[in-house]
């Protein structure tokens, strides 16, 4: 099996470097940069062939607010385990691949026998609009929200 070349970027050396070790431990891909901020991460994407990036989100105040009021509402949840890596200790991370394509079937294969199902539920619907560009980030809005309280 080949593995996928996978480049971190994270401003954090101690989790950049975490994650490197994590990434690396599975075998299932080779970490071919690792960087800590975008400017970095453009250089390395334009010198390197990778098939996956890891990055690290900075949340917004906004946002923050949610996953706060989300976390708060899990912590009532009697049988809801929690990590060391959870609710306020989150760091919340993106996956982004490209240029998969000719190996989707390798892939695919390996995902299905790591297939897990959860129950959920939602009481919203948000569409997004992008709204612009910086720093080669695409921003976005909120265009539409949807309640479906009862």
């Amino acid at each position: 099996m080949t593995r996928l070349r996978a480049l971190v970027l994270e401003d954090e050396w101690p989790a950049r470097n975490y994650l490197v070790q994590l990434i690396e431990e599975t075998r299932l891909a080779e970490v071919v940069g690792a960087v800590a901020c975008v400017g970095e991460a453009r250089e390395a994407l334009a010198g390197l062939p990778v098939d996956v990036v890891f990055v690290d989100v900075q949340l917004s105040d906004a946002a923050r607010r949610v996953l706060e009021a989300l976390v708060s509402a899990l912590r009532t949840v009697p049988w809801m385990s929690w990590d060391r890596f959870d609710a306020e200790n989150l760091h919340p991370h993106m996956t982004i691949v490209e240029r998969c394509r000719p190996r989707f079937a390798e892939v695919w294969e390996l995902l299905k026998t790591r297939e897990r199902r959860f129950t959920a539920w939602f009481d919203n619907i948000t569409l997004l609009k992008k709204v612009g560009e910086r720093d080669g980030m695409d921003l976005w809005t909120i265009h539409r929200a949807f309640n479906l309280e009862a």
